[in-house]
């Protein structure tokens, strides 16, 4: 099935090119044998090369075969000889291969022309794929109808870059053949008629004007296609140029003009006021592109900054930019609202330090401008991310990430990460805390035990370790319940805390199992002292739910001194002490003694 429609296709495309080809030559040499043999224009080369770039590349070996055929078609119609019956196709058929393949290496089947380099490159392209053909055209003509070799390779080129750039320049105008959208409303229609009555009034003022001064009439083209120019509009250009230059050709070609009577023959004529006309408008042409150029880039522009305000207007982060000189030139809403700023504060400041300072006059910034700014640009400069971290008088947190742009300066984003900050801390507390009685856990014991060996710098203070272990816990828990022992426990650990000094830390190991880190007792003595409070304050009963619940603790004590302290040695020496506690009748402390005695 897809092999019977690509056959289908390029029978499609062979017929095509024969019939366009077969009509577009048989209409030039009938126009040129109505004047005098005088070939004025010959756009089937020309069409041929649109319709393989149309359809594609591909179908570039059957477009040539048909307007092969069709070449020979129409010279074996009007009796040509055998020599230029065979000779004239392959010369046209290398140009339309050589002057398709030009165009799309310049990409001309993709999309118009758009820079006033882009017509310098088309012409120069045109002018050299049409050499080939123009070398051997020229000879088969010298040899089948005589005459200088160099004037007919002149003749042919020219006027084959001429009949091209009538044909394809209005194509490569606007886009090719298939992507045009043909739409004449009322007011367009209006409007197309207004500017083509203007045009045509111009061009006949200008050419009365010039006939009257005795001047080159083809000069008239000149004002009026400068005017199309500058509106903008290749296309209109390049048709008015085509238009003009078959029809001043064909008023030569009639005797109209000129009316003077020149001796030279008429195939010069034509040739030099083609030549002449399209070096009067050709310029114009590429004025009309370049400002379709810059009208196309500012609407892009327009459209570019469109899509970014609305960008920046709905992002949740707020933005902001600034130039090599520190000074806002991009920001969006949310930036201004994020530092309690306002538009017109922004609008009127402008400058990185002052506005820092306005956030600091606000509470919103608690640094130095000028620190700030030596650390942005000591990261940026140097093609890496700076980021800061900035707490609001309301107590919210911003996170200001800066990155280097390539003109200099930053771009910065800001985001509000006070929840993030407000999780991390929560996450961070409860890794270190008992949910149960909100007390430090094993963990933060450990490591703040760890902190205040490291902060000893002399021999006297000792640290001092308790272990507090709740007596018969099993037992609430079997006669009162569970939850009466979760009380219990948060009971023992309130109870320490609000008895302790605040220099001192408290911490629940697990289960029924607290222990005690302080370093403000000189002896045992005074270290007993406090257990004995705690015992005392511990023992009292309280009620849960009714019933009454009485809690007793032992208690174990030991001492590190000087600064070279085992961790795990008193550790363990704080379990002994308990455990002697306990062995002892419960309800009493005991603290370590050297050699693992207790008293």
């Amino acid at each position: 099935m897809l092999l019977s429609m690509r056959a289908l296709a390029g029978v499609k495309i062979f017929a095509s090119a024969f019939v366009l080809f077969f009509a577009l030559a048989v209409s030039s040499i009938l126009l040129a044998r109505l004047s005098g043999d005088v070939a004025i224009f010959w756009p089937a080369n020309a069409a041929i090369v649109a319709l393989c770039l149309i359809s594609g590349l591909r179908w570039l070996p059957l477009a040539l075969f048909g307007a092969f055929l069709a070449n020979i078609s129409a010279q074996i119609l009007f009796g040509d000889p055998i020599t230029s019956v065979m000779g004239f196709p392959v010369a046209n058929c290398m140009e339309i291969f050589f002057v398709s393949i030009a165009l799309r290496w310049l990409k001309l089947d993709e999309r118009p022309i758009s820079s006033a380099k882009e017509v310098m490159f088309f012409t120069l392209a045109l002018c050299a794929a049409l050499m080939p053909s123009a070398l051997l055209g020229a000879a088969i003509v010298s040899l089948v109808f005589a005459g200088p070799y160099y004037s007919n390779f002149i003749f042919w080129w020219v006027g084959d870059i001429v009949s091209a750039i009538i044909v394809l320049l209005p194509l490569v105008s606007t886009g090719w053949p298939h992507k045009w959208r043909l739409s004449l409303n009322r007011e367009r229609l209006k409007k197309v008629v207004r500017e083509t009555a203007i045009f045509l009034a111009f061009l006949t003022l200008n050419m009365a004007v010039l006939n009257a001064l005795g001047m080159p009439v083809v000069l008239a083209i000149m004002a009026p296609s400068f005017w199309m120019a500058l509106d903008g509009k290749p296309f209109k250009v390049a048709v008015a140029c085509g238009l003009f230059i078959l029809g001043v050709s064909a008023a030569v070609i009639a005797g109209v003009w000129p009316s003077n009577g020149l001796s030279e023959a008429l195939r010069d004529q034509v040739f030099e006021v083609q030549i002449f006309t399209l070096f009067a408008v050709l310029p114009s042409y590429a004025i009309a592109v370049a400002i379709y150029d810059l009208a196309r880039s500012k609407e892009e522009m327009t459209q570019s900054n469109m899509r970014l305000s609305v960008t920046l207007a709905n992002m949740n982060q707020g933005v902001s930019c600034f130039d090599d000189q520190f000074k806002l030139t991009v920001w969006n809403e949310k930036y201004v609202q994020m530092f309690d700023m306002t538009s017109r504060d922004v609008e009127q400041i402008r400058q990185f330090e002052d506005l820092l300072k306005l956030q600091k006059s606000n509470g919103n910034f608690s640094g130095t401008p000028q620190k700030l700014l030596d650390d942005i640009l000591s990261c940026v400069r140097v093609g890496k991310e700076f980021v800061a971290e900035t707490e609001l008088s309301n107590g919210r947190v911003i996170k200001s990430v800066h990155s280097p742009t390539p003109l200099g300066g930053w771009i910065a984003t800001h985001d509000d990460i006070t929840e993030m900050r407000t999780m991390e801390r929560r996450l961070a507390y409860e890794s270190l805390h008992d949910p149960l009685t909100g007390l430090p856990n094993r963990r933060y014991f450990d490591q703040e035990m760890q902190r205040r060996i490291d902060a000893k710098t002399d021999e006297c203070s000792p640290i001092t370790l308790f272990f507090v272990d709740l007596d018969h816990f099993k037992q609430i828990n079997d006669n009162v319940g569970h939850n009466a022992g979760d009380a219990a426990l948060q009971h023992i650990g309130r109870a320490i805390r609000e008895n302790i000094d605040e220099a001192d830390f408290v911490a629940r190991l697990g289960g029924d199992e607290f222990a005690i880190i302080s370093t403000r007792f000189e002896n045992a003595e005074k270290a007993g002292n406090m257990a004995e409070r705690l015992n005392a304050e511990l023992r009292a009963p309280f009620y849960f739910n009714g019933q009454q619940v009485c809690c007793d603790v032992s208690i174990g004590i030991t001492m590190g001194q000087g600064t070279n302290i085992d961790v795990e040695r008193l550790r363990a020496e704080a379990d002994v002490a308990l455990y002697g506690a306990k062995r002892a009748g419960r309800g009493q402390h005991q603290v370590y003694r050297a050699k693992g005695k207790v008293a």
